[in-house]
């Protein structure tokens, strides 16, 4: 392909009509800013193409960023009811004290110190 097909063709059809008479500064010049327009649209044609991808991508790390947002929601309730579950377990489980196998003051202990590790 050609870099400059308009100035090429007014070169061919000047050099197929005698009539005409080439004014080889002005040729030289529209060669010039024929190629540097094209070199224009080819990167403003790349740079569009970079631009779609982009929005592309924000669009997906969007998405799953709000995926992630709610997953973190439903895991936060999920480790509130467990909390209340077993802070009512542990604080209203006296039957387990009368079992001698059981060491109620060790299982609240333990409870409480599992809620500290959670991040």
């Amino acid at each position: 392909m050609r870099k400059t097909p308009r100035t090429d063709a007014v070169w061919e059809r000047i050099a197929t009509d005698v009539s005409l008479e080439p004014d080889v500064e002005f040729s030289t010049l529209a060669r010039e800013l024929e190629d540097e327009l094209n070199n224009a649209l080819e990167k403003i044609n790349r740079l569009e193409g970079e631009l779609e991808s982009t929005k592309s991508d924000r669009d997906s790390w969007s998405n799953q960023s709000d995926e992630f947002a709610k997953t973190a929601a439903d895991l936060m309730i999920r480790i509130q009811r467990l909390e209340e579950a077993g802070d009512f377990m542990a604080y209203n489980g006296d039957f387990m004290a009368y079992n001698d196998n059981v060491d109620f003051d060790k299982l609240v202990a333990v409870w409480e110190k599992s809620k500290e590790a959670k991040p």
